[in-house]
């Protein structure tokens, strides 16, 4: 067997309800670009992690 891995570590920011896992690997052809087809290459997701959010919660409220 042989096996050309290539391992890449990616720091995504993204808004809120973007599909990190489509992007990387299509979603068997559903969602394009995806790094799969920008790589010509199958990709997928060994490890997927939210580091941070950013989110402005609850909005300030003006008091009058």
């Amino acid at each position: 067997f042989f096996f050309d891995l290539l391992v890449c570590f990616i720091v995504a920011f993204a808004a809120t309800g973007t599909y990190i896992k489509e992007f990387v690997h299509g979603d068997l052809g559903r969602t394009t670009p995806n790094l799969g087809s920008l790589f010509d290459c199958e990709a997928d997701i060994l490890c997927l992690d939210v580091e941070e959010v950013h989110l402005d919660w609850p909005p300030p409220v003006e008091v009058v």
